[in-house]
């Protein structure tokens, strides 16, 4: 990890994130501003963006990444614990050995507004895209339902995406994803 005054982000990278700013700024953040709350990389498309007129605590600040997280299929670093609004552990990556790559889920929690009903994890876009009942364009198109308190979490062992094992007649592939589900599910 990288800090500076205002920023923790990943080392350089390319690939989208999620980024936490915390401090006064007294730049004003408009579109005519050359610099901003993004980074400098890819596209510059910002998600989504959540503002709080005080600090926030560090048990908030996680559950607001793991919101960020699970809604945008992007993952947080691989040490970093997943929490819900009424501070679950959702995914913790040391407890799983080595399935702590491109973790990614569908699930509802009603206190933070999540209602992620397909998902899609940006480090594996063209590959694995689970949803509940179908997938639609967006997820809100999607109609099916998730009670609240419900996840599917899914993650991998960040060995390649080749198909080269021979079993019998046909090819498997190194990676292996785990599931894993949290409530009742019907």
């Amino acid at each position: 990890m990288k800090s500076d005054k205002n920023f923790i982000y990943p080392n350089s990278t390319s690939k989208p994130m999620v980024l936490t700013y915390s401090g006064a700024n007294s730049q004003e953040f408009n579109s005519k501003t050359k610099s901003s709350l993004i980074m400098n990389k890819g596209d510059h498309r910002l998600a989504e963006l959540i503002v709080y007129n005080r600090m926030v605590s560090a048990k908030l600040r996680r559950q607001i990444e793991s919101y960020l997280s699970i809604k945008y299929g992007i993952s947080l670093y691989d040490t970093c614990t997943y929490l819900d609004g009424e501070n679950r552990i959702l995914f913790k990556p040391t407890d799983h050995g080595k399935f702590n790559h491109d973790f990614t889920g569908i699930g509802r929690d009603d206190k933070t507004g999540l209602y992620q009903k397909q998902s899609v994890n940006v480090n594996d876009s063209t590959f694995l895209t689970i949803g509940i009942g179908e997938i639609s364009g967006v997820n809100n198109r999607n109609s099916s339902k998730i009670k609240n308190g419900n996840f599917l979490l899914w993650t991998n062992n960040g060995e390649a995406l080749t198909f080269n094992v021979e079993r019998e007649h046909n090819k498997e592939s190194k990676r292996i994803w785990k599931m894993m589900q949290m409530g009742e599910w019907n």
